[in-house]
């Protein structure tokens, strides 16, 4: 008897590390979702102030969480492996087309290499120490929530709550790395270009009959790129709250859509239903008072923030609210998965209504845009 004939089934897949086809590893990392990432990679560097510049900085960053991502939907499906045989039997790991250890393999490299790459990033650039640890450790604790949530803490409580901190750390990563980048020390060179400067007109004599004057010796401020006047300092690590308050709204809302989805293959409970709801409209209140966090509105563009922006996110919401609510309605399987599919689609439309406010319709329009590639994506490969 061959040796393949004494081996469970499940094994033969596994010994022959099985890569499967380009197509098996679209299907395994769920495309359609990976727009909702980049719309949320993308509404980040908007909100930190930074836009999407320097690109040297951004999509490195942005690869970085894909990675994370993809890392995080390769080890979902290796650790649900037995759940799928029963419930998903279409999955690549499922129908052996990719060997589950080498997924494994694959998800974990992933992980670490994310942070290498945001390290790599503010290393190659001009940092301060302080910015490059802040970046470097913000990375690296995305990659530790997206390994402690494919782990038997998934099925914890605490499982949503890392879910939602692996979209939150995403958000803070992106804003940190840039953010790091723009905010670098003058030179050497500039600096004593300043000293020189100052010191010529200190010995200056001063015209009959002006007042004399002592300029300051003081290198001038480098202009720092954060949203809405607010400072950031050299020696510390001073976040805009605008970031800090988006990156909440985006975790509180994936909890909700976690918690949402808890059971999804199967006929799930409405309290739970209700309760994930509940989350998704509490993220979704914080998000539309993103506006009440800054000190100053003239940044804004296009939407009005206190008008236009609140009212479009209410709009947005009613959308997620009516769909999520025929699932509590009747909780079978189909209706739960479209709700959960909505809600995470939506994701771009928010993140989209967040751009328009800060930076005006052609920024939010390249948002639009990976909305359409997500419903195209979509017709083919499932998103939950």
């Amino acid at each position: 008897m061959s040796d393949t004939a004494d081996k469970p089934k499940g094994q033969i897949a596994v010994d022959r590390l099985q890569w499967g086809s380009l197509n098996d590893w679209i299907q395994l990392v769920r495309l359609p979702t990976a727009f909702t990432l980049l719309s949320n990679c993308l509404a980040a560097a908007i909100v930190a102030g930074t836009l999407w510049w320097p690109l040297t900085a951004l999509l490195p960053a942005i690869f970085a969480s894909l990675l994370a991502y993809w890392a995080g939907m390769i080890l979902n499906d290796v650790v649900d492996l037995e759940e799928d045989r029963i419930h998903r039997p279409d999955r690549p790991l499922v129908r052996e087309k990719i060997s589950p250890v080498l997924a494994g393999h694959v998800a974990r490299a992933f992980l670490l290499l994310g942070p290498f790459i945001v390290l790599t990033v503010v290393t190659l650039h001009p940092v301060e120490q302080i910015w490059r640890l802040a970046a470097f450790m913000s990375s690296a604790i995305l990659s530790c929530c997206v390994y402690f949530y494919n782990s038997p803490m998934k099925l914890t409580p605490l499982g949503p709550v890392l879910m939602g901190a692996c979209r939150g750390m995403n958000i803070l990563a992106i804003g940190c790395t840039l953010l790091a980048v723009q905010v670098a020390a003058p030179t050497g060179s500039d600096t004593e270009t300043q000293l020189s400067s100052a010191e010529a007109t200190l010995s200056a004599e001063p015209a009959a009959g002006d007042e004399q004057t002592l300029p300051s010796t003081a290198p001038a401020e480098i202009e720092s790129p954060v949203a809405a006047g607010e400072a950031l300092t050299s020696d510390t690590v001073q976040l805009p709250s605008a970031l800090i308050g988006y990156a909440a709204a985006i975790a509180i809302y994936i909890i909700g859509v976690t918690t949402y989805a808890r059971h999804e293959e199967k006929e799930s409970s409405p309290t739970i239903l209700s309760f994930g709801l509940t989350l998704q409209v509490g993220g979704l209140v914080l998000l539309g008072a993103l506006p009440i966090m800054l000190k100053d509105s003239e940044s804004f563009r296009t939407l009005d923030p206190t008008r236009g922006y609140p009212l479009l996110i209410g709009l947005i919401s009613m959308t997620i609210i009516n769909r999520s609510m025929a699932g509590i309605r009747h909780p079978v399987s189909r209706k739960v998965q479209l709700g959960v599919k909505h809600s995470l689609l939506s994701l771009i439309l928010l993140d989209a209504a967040v751009v328009l406010m800060w930076s005006g319709p052609w920024y939010s329009g390249v948002l639009i845009a990976l909305l359409l590639l997500a419903l195209f994506s979509s017709i083919k490969v499932r998103s939950t």
